[in-house]
């Protein structure tokens, strides 16, 4: 029995699903639609697309009366065919087509039935019909009879009952054929404008503009150059409101079979918008000769049209000048990922550079690796290239572009488009260049070199600063590194400079992590981070630029005499520099140290020349890596303790001496104090806790001798101040001596307890000055401290 009632409720389920289905299928109307039907004038078009309405027909039953006839054009728009052919304005027709549509009866009055003389209908005043695509056989009509205030009176085709329905949504019928025409010149949204066409007549002239990615406008012709998106886009929108003028009078004649007397056979200016893909067909209307009496009004015609018609210009002079307003102050457009070639002709020679993978290379006028780092300078500053005045030729006097000092030409590859293959060759790459620029006078006065792009007579007013990124020698765009290595390679490092020579070694294999030391002049520890800089410099070396092929004698660049010279040496094992070929590993002897010479500054600017001893080539480096070369190597670090476990501090002076010791108790206003014979008078003590902090941990900026006698001028053979600190750590007492002072706030010091060894400067700021001469006692004042000081013979 169960399994009986579950049968029979799943017999009743799908039974229902298929129900559903058939009424869907059938298209059953619910209660509500057949509630929405009945109110509905014209139910037939309900579910009638609105672009299958192909035509709307109003004719008048009296044959005296001339009725109106509107068809569907291709695009959308509708053209009046009776009782003149010309253009109407789609909107009202749209929106008469949604009106009957949409026209409902009036429940008030229901559905009327009797004489329909009262109302109008005996004798139509007119019938609307809505045909689709058979012209002979409309698709509903509607009879139209008589209108009071906003109510009128209608009857549906093939039925008897007459209905009242809202006047106002059928007033278009009631108009004039006047009303019905498109008063618009151009029926296309501003925002799907894909390309913008102007040719004039006087001068004769095509300008072209297409609209890229991003919105952004594109000059095409005359030439091909970035537009000013802005003003292009209030070009258009100009062009999108353009209509006719003077009411009904705009429209000065139809159905025109000889155009030459409004000048539109040779028209002033013909412009043409061109809506994207799948949004219509190029919109192409003529302006011709102004119109008699009327200022800033032009003749005007559709090009597909007969009609001619009076328009307003002023505000189209207003946003369209010229070809010229249209530009961009932009002059290229560039995609540096896509270009794939570069070539500029100076004045004596090619420089050609080609992508090649992820590099570039440098074909011309030699055949090398180029510096991509410049490379890309050059292409962001054409990318980024503005002109700041567009000038008439004539308005320029002795612009040197013919011939230019430079052209430059890029090429750009098309999206997924594989690049050819760099060859050095005279032949011009293929493709039409994405840039052809000539650069010509330079006004230094200005700040401004003259340019003009290929096909454009106008002269570009450009900053100067482009000229930085262009060859300035025949060592342009060559590659800057110098020396390429690893850092962990170099086993010893020696920089000599006028008075010193230094050499540091980094221990074991060189590997990361070992700490270098200084072995020449004496053997001490090295600065680590001064020496890391040095060694990470020199392994990366770039030149600032290249000046010369050959290095000659060295006088002309200082390398006769260098300033410094910076030499080192390779592990046996290290690989070899990048861009040689691979050889076996040699034994050590086989790997001589190089030289890094570095001469004179370069005139008018902070860099130094330099040269690798025994190559060539010179070239120039930026003034920090002369300072990360010439840096103190020496462990800068002087006197180093833990602040707080100094116990006993001596001051000797030529003339006092002051013992300190840390007090063993707490809260006291100093925790330091005299030892028991020694004299304070005078000290300041309570400043003395600061000073052996700064003590601590005391560097040196500059070392002025690693070893050797101590001249007289360092004053350390009779030094003004003598410190030895004891720590509870350390057995003997750290020493620190201060001679003479070489400048304001510093003095010489040493370490050492003798007459020879390192001497280095020291910073001596409060409260080192404080302590550097010994305090005075109150017995060592003069009987009349403010007598004047008597004269010394």
């Amino acid at each position: 029995m169960r399994h009986r009632t579950t049968f029979v409720l799943l017999f009743l389920f799908v039974a229902g699903l298929a129900a559903l289905w058939w009424v869907d299928r059938a298209k059953v109307p619910t209660r509500e639609q057949q509630q929405e039907l009945v109110n509905r004038l014209l139910p037939e078009i309900i579910d009638t697309p609105l672009e299958e309405i192909q035509r709307i027909a109003v004719v008048p039953s009296d044959p005296k009366q001339r009725g109106i006839v509107a068809a569907r054009r291709e695009g959308g728009r509708w053209q009046i065919l009776e009782p003149i052919d010309a253009a109407a304005d789609p909107n009202l027709v749209e929106t008469l087509v949604r009106n009957l549509k949409d026209l409902r009866k009036s429940t008030d009055s229901g559905t009327i039935h009797g004489d329909p003389a009262p109302y109008g209908l005996d004798r139509p005043r007119a019938t609307l019909s809505l045909f689709g695509r058979d012209p002979a056989a409309p698709i509903a009509s509607l009879d139209l009879g008589k209108t009071s205030q906003d109510r009128m009176y209608v009857r549906p085709g093939g039925v008897t009952g007459i209905e009242v329905v809202d006047a106002r949504l059928l007033g278009l019928v009631d108009q004039p054929v006047i009303a019905w025409r498109d008063r618009a010149l151009f029926r296309v949204p501003s925002f799907r404008v894909a390309s913008l066409a102007i040719q004039e007549a006087a001068p004769p002239r095509q300008v072209e503009l297409i609209r890229r990615a991003e919105q952004k406008w594109q000059m095409t012709a005359p030439i091909e150059t970035p537009a000013d998106s802005d003003k292009v886009e209030g070009l258009v929108a100009e062009l999108a409101a353009l209509h006719v003028a003077d009411g009904p009078e705009g429209f000065v004649a139809d159905d025109v079979k000889d155009l030459a007397p409004y000048g539109l056979v040779d028209p002033w200016m013909t412009l043409t918008l061109t809506p994207f893909q799948g949004h219509g067909n190029p919109q192409v209307v003529k302006l011709g000769k102004e119109v008699p009496g009327r200022a800033d009004h032009r003749y005007a015609l559709h090009s597909d049209q007969n009609d001619v018609m009076s328009v307003s210009v002023k505000t189209l002079r207003e946003a369209y000048p010229g070809p010229t307003a249209l530009r961009s102050q932009k002059v290229t457009d560039l995609v540096s990922a896509r270009v794939n070639r570069i070539r500029i002709d100076s004045t004596d020679r090619v420089f050609d550079l080609a992508r090649a993978g992820d590099r570039w290379q440098l074909l011309r006028p030699s055949n090398e690796v180029a510096d991509s780092a410049s490379v890309q300078t050059l292409l962001a500053k054409l990318d980024e290239l503005k002109t700041s005045e567009f000038l008439e030729p004539a308005a320029v006097s002795d612009a040197r572009l013919d011939p230019p000092s430079f052209r430059v030409r890029v090429w750009q590859a098309e999206p997924g488009a594989a690049p050819p293959a760099p060859t050095a060759s005279d032949a011009e790459p293929p493709g039409t260049p994405r840039v052809d620029l000539r650069f010509g006078r330079h006004d230094a006065v200005k700040k401004t070199v003259y340019g003009q792009v290929a096909g454009d007579p106008t002269v570009l007013a450009l900053p100067d600063a482009i000229l930085q990124a262009l060859p300035r020698n025949e060592f342009a765009f060559r590659d800057l590194s110098v020396v390429t290595l690893d850092p962990a390679s170099i086993e010893r490092l020696t920089i000599e400079r006028e008075e010193t020579t230094v050499t540091v070694r980094a221990p074991g294999s060189g590997r990361a992590g070992l700490k270098w030391r200084m072995v020449e002049p004496t053997d001490a520890p090295a600065d680590e981070q001064a020496v890391t800089t040095a060694v990470l410099a020199l392994a990366n070396l770039r030149a600032a630029s290249w000046e010369g092929s050959k290095v000659g004698d060295g006088r002309a660049y200082g390398l006769d005499a260098p300033k410094m010279r910076v030499r080192w040496t390779l592990h046996s094992n290290a690989p070899p520099r990048a861009g040689s070929a691979p050889t076996p590993t040699p034994p050590p002897a086989a790997l001589p140290p190089r030289t890094l010479r570095l001469g004179k500054v370069k005139p008018g600017t902070n860099t130094v020349y330099a040269n690798i001893e025994g190559e060539p080539g010179v070239f120039s480096v930026n003034p920090s890596v002369v300072v990360q070369l010439g840096a103190e190597l020496h462990d800068r670090t002087v006197m180093s303790f833990p602040a707080a476990e100094a116990q006993r501090v001596i001051l000797r002076w030529p003339a006092r001496t002051l013992a300190l010791r840390r007090r063993a108790s707490l809260g006291r206003a100093s925790d330091w104090e005299p030892e028991p014979g020694y004299d304070p008078s005078g000290f300041n003590i309570a400043r003395f806790g600061a000073f052996v902090s700064q003590l601590s941990d005391v560097k040196t900026p500059l070392f002025l001798q690693y070893c050797g006698a101590f001249p007289a001028r360092y004053g350390l053979e009779s030094p003004r101040l003598v410190l030895e600190v004891w720590t509870t750590r350390a057995a003997e007492a750290k020493v620190l001596r201060i001679g003479t002072g070489p400048g304001e706030s510093q003095a010489v010091a040493t370490s050492a307890t003798g007459l020879d060894g390192a001497a280095f400067v020291i910073s001596t700021p409060e409260p080192w000055s404080l302590f550097l001469t010994a305090p005075r006692r109150l017995d060592d004042l003069p009987a009349d401290p403010f007598a004047p000081p008597v004269a010394r013979p």
